[in-house]
């Protein structure tokens, strides 16, 4: 099955991931009333170093990053993180 990881160091980012997540996935695949009490299906938000991912090896078949790489301070240390 499919699952989504969203990792950032900033928790008010984290906030606004999840905040912005309940307004446009999963609303537990059903709509009408019941779409007032949306449910995330298989996405999570960790606050993490992307110096330091908090996962074993191999835990992802792939990954996405978004206007991130220039505010790196050691862009090799978080692409060998990410490739891991």
């Amino acid at each position: 099955f499919l699952s989504v990881t969203g990792l950032d160091f900033s928790e008010p980012s984290l906030a606004y991931a999840r905040k912005t997540a309940r307004k446009k996935l999963v609303f537990d695949g059903k709509s009408g009333s019941d779409s007032d009490n949306p449910t995330l299906k298989n996405v999570e938000f960790i606050q993490g170093s992307a110096y330091e991912l908090p996962f074993d090896d191999g835990t992802f078949d792939g990954a996405v990053a978004s206007d991130v790489f220039e505010h790196f301070s050691n862009l090799q240390v978080a692409l060998n993180e990410i490739y891991r």
